[in-house]
This record gives structure tokens, C-alpha cells and sequence, in this order.
């Protein structure tokens, strides 16, 4: 990765994800990327669209959601379902997915069998 792209995947982080300054948004990125639980995507031109933070649990069955923004534009078009996608594939032994969802001031923790995920093809 390049020092543009870090940039690049800083920016979007401290814009959507977390109102903090891009140091402490920088080094949250960069811890990510040492462990291979960051993901993003990145259109045609260069930008970042999306990005999607994960933590996996010591004994590598729960994979929890800790982050996951994507650009106005590109929502409803399968961006945060391939973060998912993608998240499964690498880590095999992951049963149940777990996140937090905001919706009209409803602060909910799910926890989800990647099995029901996979059939009901709910994302």
C-alpha cells in the first residue's frame, strides 16, 4: 500500500466512521492493516468508497463488525455486502457475525450464524 493510498483510506475513516483527528484515525488504520482486519474498497479514479474494520475473537469463531461506512454514491449497489463476503472467505472458522446497528435511536447488538447469513443471503 502506498502512502497515498493510506492517506486516502484515512481520510474517508475520520470522515464517515469517527469524528477523531486523522493521527489517532491513521494509527487505528494502520493496527488493522497489521492484523488483516481492515477492508476497503476503492472505484476507477483512485477514491475509497467503503471501509469495513473487524475484530475476531481470540478463539476465532465470532468475527464482530467494528466499523463499516460506504460513500453516499455507492450504497444499495453491494459494497458493504462484498465486505462481508469477502470477510467470511478469509477467515473459515468464523460461525456467527456480530455488529451493532443504529437505526432511529435503537442502539441494537446482533449476533448472526454465518450459516443463516449464507442461505438467507440477507446482505
Amino acid at each position: 500500500m502506498t502512502e497515498i493510498e493510506l492517506d486516502k483510506i484515512v481520510e474517508f475513516y475520520s470522515k464517515y466512521i469517527r469524528t477523531i483527528d486523522k493521527g489517532t484515525a491513521r494509527k487505528a488504520v494502520l493496527e488493522h492493516l497489521k492484523y488483516g482486519t481492515v477492508d476497503y474498497a476503492v472505484e476507477e479514479k483512485g477514491n475509497v468508497i467503503g471501509l469495513c474494520r473487524w475484530n475476531i475473537s481470540e478463539n476465532g469463531t465470532v468475527a464482530r463488525i467494528i466499523d463499516l461506512a460506504v460513500d453516499e454514491k455507492w450504497r444499495r449497489q453491494g459494497v458493504a455486502k462484498n465486505f462481508l463476503v469477502r470477510g467470511l472467505k478469509l477467515w473459515k472458522n468464523i460461525k456467527f457475525v456480530e455488529f451493532e446497528r443504529e437505526l432511529r435511536g435503537d442502539k441494537r447488538r446482533r449476533r448472526i450464524p454465518v450459516e443463516f447469513i449464507l442461505k438467507r443471503n440477507i446482505f
